[in-house]
Parts: structure tokens; C-alpha cells; sequence
């Protein structure tokens, strides 16, 4: 082997190690869907175990409740949760535990049942427990919380997110909405939006990066159960900045 063509493999080794250090550096591989910091991620292939547990449970839970039925006439289970859903699920039971370490508990643990009920899911799906190991930290947070000032921005969430569940008629403008809130009602979201606040703060000391696929996750900081029996996010925090989410499809 020549000296020169010796120098240019060494030259292009270097460049190959470069390239695969700057893709470590920047947390890109595609079977992660969320880091940590450098030392923790959750997979992909976990956000689908989720999934697959929640497909099954469902599907159990239906075939016994229509036992007896012409198999044609049983409608095909519909999954109420998708894998964003898990994504900030996952996100807010880390975030939670790292704010609960050396402190007593504050929220409570969520009534399984009745968590099942509103999330869409039997109450063994592994997404409830998800759902509730997180959310507990987070309430107890927000109840203890000195309520924050709230925006407009922050109503005009909570009413078109209410509004999209039919929990506001069509015709109610934000106006009106907003002018039938009670002081009591504000003041709730108040300490909805001072837990959102402390809990964006611990998000970026946890250094977290999502995958693009899921960068529409959030988390739930502050819920209620509608009529409807369906869980309705008033307050939440997305993982992503909106005005620099690319589109994406995380079916």
C-alpha cells in the first residue's frame, strides 16, 4: 500500500468515526422514541408493547362482554389511545418520579376503575397504570401550587379542547365561554398552568429529547372526566416546541 492512499483510508476512518460520534451526540437513532439526558432511554419497541397490551386487554374485554354474539356482528376494537399517547405517558411517569424522590407522596393514587373507564381501557391495561403513575405525582403538584396567571392563551386551549369533546356546544364562542368561567374555575387552571411551569422546568433538566415521530406528545398536567365519561386535558406541557414540530405520522 502507498503512503498516500495509507493517509487517505486514515483520512476517511476519521471522518467515519466523526459522523457516527455527531449522530450519537445528537440522540437520532430511530429505534429510540425518547432520551433522557445520555444514560436513559425508552424504545420504540416498548411504546409498542404498550400498544399491543392495550389491543389485547381491549380485545379480551369486549370478546367477554359480547360472548354469545354471531362473531360477524361483533364490531372490530377501536384503540383509544395511540402511541403519542404512550410517549407522554412514559415521559410523565419519569418526570413525576424524579420530582417525587425523597418526598412524600402528594396527589394520591387514581382510582384504577375509574381511570379504565375514562382513558377508554380496562383498568388492567398496563397504559392505566401508565397513565396513573404519572398523573398522581403531577396533581398532587398542581394542587399544592399557588396559582399562576392565566392566559388567554391558556383558556383558549382549555375551550377548544372542550369544545372538540362536545363538553362546549358548537355556537358558544370563546368570548362568552370565557366571560361564564367562575373565579373558582380560573383559579383551578391557575394551579394547572403553575404546575406546567415547574414541570417544563424539569423537563429540560432531565435533558429530554423525543423522536420526531412522537414530538406531538405531551403530558397531561391537569384532567377532568367529561359527561361522557372520557378524559379531558385542560393543561398540558408538549415535549416539543408546536411552532417547530414537523409533521410526522406515529400510527
Amino acid at each position: 500500500m502507498s503512503m498516500q492512499r495509507a493517509r487517505r483510508l486514515a483520512s476517511v476512518a476519521v471522518i467515519a468515526t466523526l459522523a457516527v460520534s455527531g449522530l450519537s451526540a445528537c440522540r437520532s437513532a430511530p429505534d429510540v422514541a425518547v432520551y433522557f439526558g445520555d444514560t436513559e432511554q425508552v424504545t420504540v419497541a416498548e411504546v409498542d408493547r404498550i400498544l399491543d397490551d392495550a389491543r389485547d386487554k381491549l380485545t379480551a374485554a369486549q370478546a367477554a362482554a359480547l360472548e354469545g354474539r354471531p362473531a360477524e356482528s361483533v364490531p372490530p376494537v377501536r384503540l383509544p389511545i395511540t402511541a403519542i399517547d404512550v410517549v407522554g405517558a412514559l415521559v410523565s411517569r419519569e418526570v413525576g418520579k424524579s420530582l417525587a424522590q425523597g418526598k412524600p407522596a402528594q396527589g394520591g393514587t387514581p382510582d384504577l376503575n375509574a381511570l379504565g373507564q375514562l382513558t377508554g381501557l380496562p383498568a388492567d391495561a398496563e397504559y392505566v397504570k401508565l397513565y396513573s403513575d404519572g398523573y398522581a405525582t403531577i396533581a398532587g403538584i398542581a394542587q399544592n401550587a399557588k396559582p399562576a396567571q392565566v392566559t388567554d392563551a391558556d383558556l383558549r386551549y382549555a375551550y377548544e379542547a372542550s369544545r372538540e369533546v362536545g363538553e362546549v356546544a358548537p355556537q358558544v364562542s370563546f368570548e362568552s365561554w370565557k366571560e361564564g368561567l367562575s373565579p373558582q374555575s380560573v383559579d383551578v387552571l391557575g394551579m394547572g398552568v403553575a404546575a406546567r411551569d415547574a414541570l417544563r422546568d424539569q423537563v429540560k433538566k432531565l435533558d429530554i429529547e423525543v423522536n420526531p415521530r412522537f414530538s406531538a406528545a405531551d403530558i397531561d398536567v391537569f384532567a377532568v372526566g367529561t359527561e361522557k365519561q372520557r378524559l379531558l386535558p385542560l393543561v398540558v406541557l408538549p415535549l416539543v416546541d408546536p411552532a417547530t414540530m414537523p409533521v410526522t405520522d406515529a400510527r
